[in-house]
């Protein structure tokens, strides 16, 4: 799928001025590659489909936008991993999934959708809380492809003073070896993605590629990473966030957790209401980001900053280009050990 840019940058001026408090000029490098398991950033990673591939239309997919075909996903998806996994094939329609239910993905099993025409749509609910896709427990799977279509404005809400905003596309919850590649997300009630453990008590999640995938035009985050450890973002869009806050393109906040190792790469963010990239951490709790590198991003026209770094370490924001924000430069608090320059205004 080719990624163009929605806007060509004019020539700009490289400029040495950040908005920033507690950060430090720190080697340009260090920010990652201090552990054998970097290398999860620098290799490319394998993209072969698992066999054998199997059409889910043979287990009675229909693809017609009306029929549920949620248990015949599931059907498919639970005899691949009972017999050592497999492949799911989406041919071209678009196929209706109970959101509540979820297309629960699992060990070894793999999603193949034929291409953009291709759509898993959430059904219309009012529900405050859900997953299109749910990844939760597994390793080794890879969602691939096709176009994950959230409600958002079909949506009923019941309550409005508690409307919900966690009606997700697709959820990674306490699994590793996830890639996310080729794909769009779009119009979710909550995020397009949400990376975090399987409740609090459970482990990160780890070793997850998010690659060539657009987020447009969901509700409350493009992306969320929360307790999560190697999270690899790069050649994607996260695009036309608005709805209900934080209204970020990447938002990383792991509330009482940990989220490190995380790398954005070479990814354009633009017209998110509340800012392209931001980092948020809880004061009164144990809270840790560490080890995050934003490089070689595009991020324009964002409401609020361009990137916005609420607390953090060995954060490295370089070499992005950060113009037509609704502020400038970039804002960094409650941060140490950071490289913030150069970046391009």
């Amino acid at each position: 799928m080719k990624m163009n840019s929605i806007f060509k940058t004019s020539t700009v001026s490289l400029i040495f001025f950040l908005l920033l408090q507690g950060c430090t000029k720190n080697d340009l490098l260090s920010s990652v590659n201090d552990e054998e398991n970097d290398d999860f950033f620098l290799k490319e990673q394998p993209t072969e489909l698992k066999s054998p591939m199997v059409n889910v239309k043979t287990y009675g997919a229909v693809g017609d936008g009306v029929t549920n075909d949620t248990k015949a996903f599931q059907d498919l998806i639970d005899s691949l991993a009972v017999n050592g996994g497999g492949t799911v094939y989406v041919p071209r329609g678009n196929y209706a999934i109970d959101a509540q239910v979820s297309i629960q993905l699992k060990s070894g099993v793999n999603i193949y959708m034929k291409d953009t025409l291709t759509m898993l749509s959430a059904i219309p609910n009012n529900l405050k809380e859900y997953k299109i896709i749910s990844i939760t427990d597994a390793d080794n799977v890879k969602v691939v492809g096709g176009k994950i279509q959230g409600e958002r404005n079909q949506h009923t809400v019941v309550d409005p003073g508690h409307p919900g905003e966690w009606g997700m596309g697709i959820g990674i919850y306490g699994s590793t070896h996830v890639q996310i590649t080729d794909l769009i997300v779009a119009d979710c009630w909550g995020d397009g993605i949400y990376i975090n453990s399987n409740g609090e008590s459970g482990g990160p999640s780890k070793f997850i590629l998010i690659n060539h995938v657009i987020s447009r035009n969901n509700r409350r985050q493009g992306m969320s990473i929360l307790k999560s450890i190697y999270v690899h973002v790069k050649n994607s869009q996260f695009i036309y966030t608005n709805g209900t806050a934080p209204q970020a393109g990447i938002d990383i906040e792991p509330n009482t957790d940990t989220a490190k190792k995380v790398a954005i790469i070479n990814s354009e963010f633009a017209y998110n209401a509340g800012g392209g990239i931001k980092t948020w951490i809880v004061k009164s709790v144990p809270t840790v980001i560490t080890d995050v590198r934003i490089q070689n991003n595009n991020i324009h026209h964002n409401g609020n900053y361009g990137i916005n770094l609420s607390g953090g370490n060995k954060i490295n924001a370089t070499n992005n280009t950060i113009m037509y924000n609704t502020y400038p430069k970039i804002y960094a608090v409650d941060t140490t050990n950071c490289v913030l320059e150069p970046n391009y205004y």
